[in-house]
């Protein structure tokens, strides 16, 4: 690959302010950053997308750019997945056993992790054939290119890319339907609407530009009752909303007859499953806010304005075109439900509103529900799916006056991390991470399971005290930092640095701990380094400058073996790698030195600048040194074995690695020519650092999804990834460096969604137990037990019993064996009730006087609503009158709603 050598000024991209600062750091759950996050762009795509996007997007696109172009290029992603995915036919198929286990989340198959999958149908004229469609086409910056269509001839048993889709047309689709007859319908973002009329062997563009229609960016499709199709054109251009009695080019009518024929870009449509007549859109206006929500009882001949929720053209926010959805209950075209940032229900055909969800955890009326809302799934007028940013919500009594949403993401992880850091101590399993919008997170246990929320927002860089793992610091986007005392089950201290403010700092910022001293924190920024001393005590008074303005400092590698010297590195048109001696003295006088006079390091153009993503030093040898380089199309991994030496060199070691991202590098400190580099696809190792010979293969067991971070805990030799769409994992190295290609463990967490698009109730599975989902980021998914995930998962009954009612409330649940197997003299036992971690919450003795062996749980005023699993634990038969040993039984999933703060004796 040619090295670009062309200086550039640093680029630098003004960030809307944010309101980010009030959100509380504590919450039960995830906050939510996008409840604040100003998402509106500011013009439609090209060079204009960075202005357009949120800064957490905008820096994933800035961080890839190909300096030659000034575009980030997704097509060589996809290029490269497809020759790993022929070269390795048989890696990655199953993460863990989802036919083993009925009650988990499962990646259908992990050479798929890097798939967005933006819609899932089923054939309703063939319930064995399944379509998927990829590519997240809403121009936002951190959206992931599709590979075209997929279908399942076997109700999901394997996947193949439909040949006909491998194409420009469909790297970006936005919906995809199945029509009665079995065509198909995809949204395209460049070819407008497509149909197959064959099973997916070929397509017919049916409406477009030139042909019925002024653009080609199809947004939205549905279809009605009794198969007539609309589709929603236009995605930040103007064009409208149409409507066909059967699909065929030239039948096609723009609705215009009460609807906004102009000024309207993204239109969100609805039908109702039980009046072919009746439809609503809501379309989003150029000013960014909805134009307003309409409504047609005749097919769209004509269109009323109905009432907005909340009274006004900001349920979307400004963000409309990332997150719209609305739907119509199957059974009752008056009962309809919309979603932008929160959720909201109307039960009269849109006259009047009721908002049924909260970005905050702060009302029992108003159910917590991730916001950025992405789509709504009914399986029955009461049971409903919402997925969003946060994962996959529930509700099982949705025609309720107050209906309850409780999360379904238990084991589904697709949480997309940016940073990630291990407790210090040999065998102590704690992780900690930094999270895309839902917040910053550290495991509770060992292996794979839950995580504690510990601080809010957009989840940053994070650091581990290597002499007490009890102390750690977690960050968000920008500011502040969080100090954490108490193993992260406290309130934190607040350490915001006001030498520096929002502008100065990177959307997620680099903070390090320095080896040497631990008590010495580092902070990147424009202002030059900056650094706390006394961090594990000390106020946000305490903050000093470390150095002279230093441009964008991007990444921070601070030297074990040569005290307090704290390697740099930039985003700039010369992003060189330079070195500030005894930074925990150094002021705001004291320049870094640079390491690169020969120039041997990637430069930028006068278009864009070269990211630095990472630097790594020896822990043993300060000479050594590693760094990586976000961009396509530079040389992305260099090594320097000189960097104390008056000359320092540097070798690109990129060798055959394919022309990818790199987020970040390290080698073995006992073994420095066994590298690993994380990438836009997964992490690569190298048995040997050799220059341009350097040869790279993908870790066999790990899949090929964005990792953003790895780190080594050289007390037992153990790595931590952090991957953007598939968690936390780590592995196992050996302390000589002999281990290159370890095995992997996933770490979670099982209670944290990401960003998800769709959802399939599989039609081949009656009980509606079995669903699958689609990532933006972390490919398709599926559990055979959707009511259970994230319970131990119950064995086959000995006893058969009820549970009654259930759903329940405050009054409680009866729990009885079925009357065959009623509680005698011989047979004895105990009611076991567990929440959703597997934690023991109540254990209730059998009730012998009753024909069915019934008892009572009432939940305590402090009880939580949500899922809960009660067990028949059985004494067994008594045998000489004594037990024969406890053995528990069946698991019956419990539903608890809504639970009042206080509650009457």
């Amino acid at each position: 690959m040619k090295r670009l050598n062309n200086a550039a000024a640093p680029m630098r991209m003004a960030a809307p302010s944010l309101l980010l600062g009030l959100v509380p750091v504590l919450l039960v759950g995830a906050c939510c950053a996008a409840l604040f996050r100003h998402k509106a762009p500011q013009s439609i795509p090209a060079e204009a997308v960075l202005r357009s996007n949120p800064p957490d997007m905008q820096e994933a696109a800035l961080r890839r750019m190909d300096p030659q172009t000034g575009t980030v290029p997704s097509q060589r992603r996809w290029s490269v997945l497809e020759q790993l995915q022929a070269e390795h036919p048989d890696a990655l198929q199953l993460r863990r056993g989802a036919e083993a286990d009925a009650y988990a989340w499962a990646p259908v198959d992990e050479r798929l992790a890097s798939l967005a999958v933006t819609a899932i149908a089923a054939d309703p004229g063939n319930p064995q054939v399944y379509y998927f469609a990829t590519g997240e086409g809403w121009f936002n910056a951190d959206a992931v290119r599709g590979a075209g269509v997929w279908k399942s001839s076997d109700a999901g048993t394997t996947w193949n890319r439909l040949a006909s889709t491998d194409s420009s047309i469909f790297h970006y689709c936005q919906d995809l339907v199945v029509h009665p007859s079995g065509a198909i319908y995809v949204a395209t973002r460049t070819g407008g609407v497509q149909r197959s009329q064959d099973g997916g062997l070929s397509w017919e563009q049916v409406l477009g530009n030139g042909n019925g229609a002024a653009r080609n960016t199809a947004c939205d499709l549905e279809l009605t009752a009794d198969g007539g199709v609309f589709a929603g054109i236009g995605i930040f251009d103007t064009d409208g909303l149409y409507y066909s009695d059967s699909g065929d080019p030239g039948s096609w009518t723009k609705q215009t007859n009460g609807f906004p024929g102009s000024g309207i870009w993204r239109i969100e449509i609805a039908t109702a499953p039980s009046d072919p007549d009746v439809a609503y859109a809501v379309p989003l206006a150029n000013d960014y806010l909805i134009e307003g929500v309409y409504r047609t009882e005749d097919r769209g001949l004509n269109w009323t304005a109905v009432q907005n929720p909340g009274g006004d053209r900001n349920f979307a926010a400004r963000q409309g075109w990332y997150d719209l959805i609305i739907e119509v209950d199957p059974n009752d075209a008056d009962h309809v439900v919309a979603g932008g940032l929160n959720l909201w229900r109307s039960r009269d055909g849109g006259q009047n509103w009721q908002r049924i969800s909260s970005g905050r955890p702060d009302s029992l009326l108003t159910r917590y529900t991730h916001v950025d809302q992405h789509g709504v799934f009914f399986q029955n007028s009461d049971t409903v799916y919402f997925t969003n940013d946060g994962g996959i919500y529930r509700c099982d009594n949705f025609t309720a006056d107050q209906p309850v949403l409780y999360q379904r993401n238990d084991g589904y992880n697709v949480t997309q991390y940016y940073a990630a850091d291990i407790a210090r101590q040999a065998g102590d399993p704690r992780v900690l991470g930094g999270t895309q919008d839902n917040g910053s997170t550290i495991s509770l246990g060992e292996g794979l399971g839950p995580h504690k929320f510990v601080s809010g927002a957009d989840g940053s860089y994070c650091n581990f005290d290597p002499r007490n793992a009890d102390v750690f610091y977690s960050s968000k986007q920008y500011q502040p930092i969080y100090r954490f005392n108490n193993g992260g089950f406290e309130l934190p201290d607040t350490l915001r640095n006001a030498g520096v403010d929002n502008d100065f700092l990177r959307f997620i910022n680099p903070i390090e701990i320095d080896p040497v001293d631990p008590g010495i924190l580092y902070q990147a920024s424009s202002r030059g380094l900056q650094r706390l001393k006394g961090a594990d005590s000390a106020s946000g008074e305490g903050w000093q400058a470390a150095s002279r303005l230093y441009g964008e400092i991007s990444a921070i590698a601070v030297s074990e073996s040569l005290p307090h010297a704290v390697f740099l590195g930039r985003r700039a048109g010369n992003a060189e790698i330079s070195v500030l001696y005894r930074a925990d003295t150094t002021g705001s006088d004291d320049s870094p030195l640079g390491l690169d006079p020969s120039n041997d390091l990637p430069d930028g153009t006068g278009l864009v600048s070269v990211w630095c993503t990472s630097v790594w030093v020896n822990p043993f040898d300060a000479n050594h040194v590693l760094t990586s380089y976000g961009n396509y199309g530079v040389n992305s991994l260099w090594e320097c074995t000189n960097a104390l030496a008056a000359e320092p060199r540097w070798h690109s070691v990129e060798g055959n690695l394919p022309d990818l991202p790199v987020n970040w590098v390290m080698a073995h400190p006992k073994n420095p020519d066994l590298a690993w580099a994380a990438t836009d696809l997964g992490i690569w190792y190298t048995e040997a650092l050799n220059g341009d010979s350097t040869v790279w293969e993908p870790c066999s067991q790990f899949p090929f999804v964005r990792t953003d971070m790895i780190r080594l805990r050289r007390s037992d030799y153990t790595m931590v990834a952090a991957t953007h769409g598939r968690g936390i994992w780590t592995a196992q190295l050996d302390s000589n460096g002999t281990v290159a290609d370890p095995v992997w463990q996933e770490r979670g967490p099982t209670n944290v969604g990401g960003r998800t698009r769709t959802l399939l109730i599989d039609p081949n599975d009656p009980t509606g137990q079995t669903v699958w989902a689609g990532s933006v980021s972390g490919g398709l998914w599926r559990t055979r037990g959707i009511s259970s995930v994230g319970l131990a998962s119950p064995e086959a009954a000995d006893q058969p019993f009820a549970a009654w009612p259930n759903p329940f409330g405050a009054q409680g649940v009866r729990l009885g064996l079925a009357p065959d197997a009623a509680v005698a003299e011989s047979q004895r036992g105990q009611w076991q009730i567990l929440d959703a971690w597997g934690r023991q919450v109540a254990l209730l003795p059998a009730v012998l006087n009753g024909s069915d062996g019934g008892q009572r749980w009432i939940p305590g005023p402090g009880q939580p609503a949500g899922l809960y699993l009660a067990r028949w634990i059985s004494d067994g038969p008594q045998q000489g009158g004594s037990a024969a040993g406890k053995a528990p039984a069946a698991g019956q999933v419990l539903r608890l709603l809504y639970q009042p703060l206080h509650r009457q004796p």
